[in-house]
């Protein structure tokens, strides 16, 4: 591998990890920063319906969205096991299959996003007064989906090959041409939500652009030459056997939470507005806590590829107990510095920066959990085991949430009642995969390996 990309197969683990991850959770950092940006800007000068607009599709956009982005995961998998073995045929080929996918399933999305907007919004029971700013959002979000498929499966191709920095070049350039588009739409020409749909959407294609031109000029083996594209249906299948299980997990996943800010609405337009602001600020422990599910992703499959097997340990214990750190550091600070986080968002209402303190409470303090569950969804992906990984999120997490929804809140009825449900789904679904890691993955690695 050449300058500027880490080879994971030899070498100090910890040190290579920490090399890796840090600008990965930098680029996540940011990208939630800018994501930030939009609820902060339209609720601030388009108001708090506004913001209850935007803050109210989040889970419904989380669901179309996160099953193809699911997808990357498998072009990750697939790209690191092919690096790690040096095989630059499979490479290529997995480069063309990824970019012609994630094509395909960006415009999927798009249609989807626009003819079902009303409809799926109206069975979440969207305030009355947001709902046509809400479906006007949504639609013109969806615009950008496209593009954004193209940038999560290119950067996948990338830091399977161990390179993360470039990504964060690309993500910082759009996420800055994203507040400025913003406020010139929100401040100036009073777009309100639309205006924010508008500038996510225009930043997502020049993310897209960045990174595919790099791949085009590019002299690794991620190289991506579109007058030559070879793509190939073994490497399809190879990804979608990651990809559909992850994309379809993080679907399930989405779907529960539906479920979960349905029975928020319920609350009011207040409450919506509060719930909204402190999942954004969630956003930046969750996307911290993500990038070292990606990280272990991408080392466990660059050993998996290389037959690297007893390397696969170091790389759960070592991403674990980095994750658990920097997840308990990003959770407190965020639930100390709660009030005034929230006032940024909805800064004229004392009410809704009372309920973000709480959500920040039950979910944000104890988000070190979630991150432990990232990192061995993670590697046991790459060590074949995508669909049990799937099934157990999906038991452990979804289905519980489900149950609780419709059992202990109804009985209780209390906002404190649905955050807590969090807590306890996240311990059960890292139990259920040390189970499946120590008894069943550590035994058929080389088996693991021929079913990917």
């Amino acid at each position: 591998m050449k300058t500027g990309t880490i080879d994971f197969t030899k070498g100090h683990m910890l040190k290579n990890f920490m090399i890796f991850v840090i600008p990965l959770i930098i680029t996540g950092l940011l990208q939630t920063l800018f994501n930030a940006a939009d609820l902060i800007v339209v609720g601030r000068f388009a108001g708090e319906n506004s913001l209850a607009a935007v803050g109210s599709t989040t889970s419904l956009i989380n669901l179309i969205v996160g099953l193809a982005i699911g997808l990357s995961v498998g072009a990750n998998v697939v790209a690191a096991i092919f690096i790690g073995g040096k095989n630059r045929e499979m490479v290529k080929k997995t480069v063309d299959t990824s970019i012609l996918t994630a094509l395909a399933c960006g415009v999927i999305c798009t249609l989807l996003g626009v003819f079902l907007a009303r409809p799926l919004l109206s069975l979440m029971d969207t305030p009355k007064d947001v709902i046509e700013e809400a479906v006007e959002y949504f639609r013109i979000y969806f615009a950008g989906v496209p593009a954004a498929m193209i940038y999560n499966f290119a950067a996948a191709i990338l830091r399977a090959n161990g390179e993360t920095k470039r990504p964060l070049i690309y993500l910082s350039a759009a996420g800055i041409a994203n507040v400025i588009l913003n406020i010139l739409f929100v401040t100036q020409l009073h777009m309100g939500a639309a205006g924010v749909g508008l500038a996510t959407a225009l930043s997502q294609y020049l993310a897209a652009a960045l990174v595919i031109k790099d791949m085009i000029k590019s002299e690794e083996l991620y190289k991506f030459d579109p007058k030559n594209i070879t793509p190939s249906y073994t490497v399809l299948k190879r990804i979608l056997s990651v990809g559909i299980p992850s994309g379809i997990q993080s679907m399930v996943f989405s779907l529960s939470n539906i479920l979960i800010q349905s029975s928020i609405n319920s609350f009011g337009a207040v409450v919506v507005a509060g719930n909204a602001a402190a999942s954004n600020i969630e956003n930046f422990a969750y996307i911290a806590m993500n990038a070292f599910s990606v990280a272990a992703t991408t080392v466990a499959g660059q050993n998996v590829g290389a037959g690297q097997y007893k390397r696969l340990d170091k790389v759960l214990i070592e991403a674990g107990l980095l994750v658990s750190a920097v997840g308990f550091v990003l959770g407190a600070l965020m639930y100390i510095f709660g009030r005034p986080l929230a006032s940024l968002y909805c800064p004229d209402s004392l009410a809704a920066i009372e309920v973000a303190k709480i959500r920040l409470l039950y979910i944000a303090f104890p988000y070190f959990l979630c991150g432990i569950m990232e990192v061995f969804t993670g590697t046991l992906k790459s060590c074949g085991y995508a669909i049990q990984t799937m099934l157990i999120s999906l038991i452990t997490c979804c289905g519980v949430r489900v149950v609780w929804i419709y059992t202990v809140f109804k009985a209780i009825g209390t906002i404190e009642s649905i955050y807590i449900s969090y807590v306890i789904t996240w311990c059960l679904c890292i139990v259920s995969c040390v189970v499946l890691y120590l008894l069943f993955a550590k035994r058929k690695f080389k088996v693991a390996v021929d079913s990917i």
